[in-house]
């Protein structure tokens, strides 16, 4: 079969969606949302902005490619790979970054899979390639570039806290057994987890330090308190946090002004706008905690994500209050479960210690430095990676499920 490998333009978002659709990887009725996610993207993106980017003081160009695609003998889409723009902050210096999303080709065009993705790694203006979600296809293309793969480890489990224990039993065994068998065996297990989880939160969490929410602000000792609040409402405080974080980490790290998180996060999960748990001590903001929400119709599942977790110096008393923060917010809402996962090993530590339970996703991780300035030791070393990073983020729809 003979096609045309190009770069993809705006007008391509529904073909797109169309070839997603044909290939299992959306569902229908998630059209609008994809379609919000993409001008998101690929129109709104700010560090595809000059006067953006010369605000941070980026190092690369200005111009970027967002994305590619195959097309068959019919015009019709028969593969495509994005490519997301993001700034990252390494030794006082911004950085280019750019990202895979979405990376998907029918079988039969396979062949067309390296000239597709041979436009990612010729870009100019490249500091850092991202691969955060590689599936078993792009892993493939990128393993033949011999882009390196970043070692995991533990990068790749992931944490849940179970609220309704009985619903998730039951999405889960729905699919193995008769529905007479199931409802009642996760209605079963789902009583004596709850009480065990319940024990084990008390434990965990430490009884007096279980949090409450009153009128969105968690009171968690004297000077100290944790407030709820939407992306909009970050101000000067949240300023002064990111400038101290940002010169005090000595790590690769996405560059989070407000204007960054409220784009980056903007249309993250499908049920609500996300939530943001800031931390304050005596009025000083010391960490926060990023959580969204998606509704699995498949599945009636209300999951609750923490997709980005920041504090100074990384301290473990204020990301164990961040969670509980969290995870007490997603129980007031109805949540199913909370789920953690793809953070730094000083939080993955913390998460871990209080979690119900962990499972490893698949997919792999791929990181190629192309700038001289930087050190591939040293940056994957130090990378502080969060669902901020890459595309996680923004492709919650398809993002791991039960």
């Amino acid at each position: 079969m003979q096609a045309n490998v190009r770069e993809a333009t705006v007008n391509d978002a529904q073909a797109v969606f169309r070839f997603f659709l044909s290939q299992g990887k959306v569902r229908e009725e998630e059209c609008m949302l994809w379609l919000k996610r993409w001008k998101l993207l690929f129109q709104l993106n700010p560090w595809l902005s000059g006067a953006a980017r010369l605000r941070q003081g980026f190092v690369g160009q200005a111009r970027h490619p967002i994305g590619w695609v195959i097309e068959g003998e019919n015009g019709a889409i028969e593969g495509y790979a994005g490519n997301i723009i993001l700034p990252y902050v390494y030794g006082g210096a911004v950085y280019t970054a750019g990202c895979t999303t979405g990376v998907v080709v029918e079988p039969s065009y396979r062949r067309y899979s390296m000239s597709m993705l041979k436009g990612y790694f010729i870009q100019t203006g490249i500091d850092i390639f991202i691969s955060s979600t590689a599936n078993e296809v792009s892993g493939a293309i990128f393993d033949a570039f011999k882009v390196p793969k970043f070692p995991v480890g533990n990068y790749n489990t992931m944490y849940y806290f179970l609220i309704n224990p009985s619903n998730v039993a039951y999405a889960f065994l729905r699919r193995r057994m008769p529905f007479f068998f199931a409802r009642p065996v996760a209605t079963f297990a789902g009583a004596i987890l709850a009480f065990w989880f319940y024990l084990r939160d008390m434990v965990a969490f430490g009884r007096s330090n279980m949090v409450t929410s009153i009128n969105h602000h968690t009171r968690t000792g004297v000077g100290v308190k944790i407030v709820e609040k939407s992306l909009k409402d970050l101000d000067e405080t949240y300023d002064a946090f990111w400038e101290f974080a940002r010169n005090q980490k000595d790590q690769l790290i996405f560059l989070r002004t407000r204007e960054a998180l409220r784009w980056h996060f903007a249309e993250s999960g499908n049920w609500g706008a996300p939530s943001v748990f800031c931390y304050y001590e005596e009025d000083r903001m010391l960490g926060y905690a990023i959580i969204d929400k998606h509704f699995e119709k498949e599945n009636g599942i209300l999951r609750f994500r923490c997709v980005d977790i920041l504090t100074l110096e990384d301290k473990k008393e204020i990301i164990k209050r961040l969670i509980g923060a969290a995870y007490t917010r997603a129980k007031k809402e109805g949540a199913d479960l909370l789920v953690c996962y793809f953070f730094p090993a000083s939080v993955r530590k913390v998460i871990g210690a209080l979690a119900h339970m962990r499972r490893k996703r698949s997919g792999g991780v791929y990181m190629r430095i192309l700038n001289p300035k930087l050190s591939s030791r040293d940056v994957m070393r130090k990378w502080y990676a969060t669902c901020a990073d890459g595309d996680s983020a923004f492709w919650s729809l398809t993002a791991p499920r039960l």
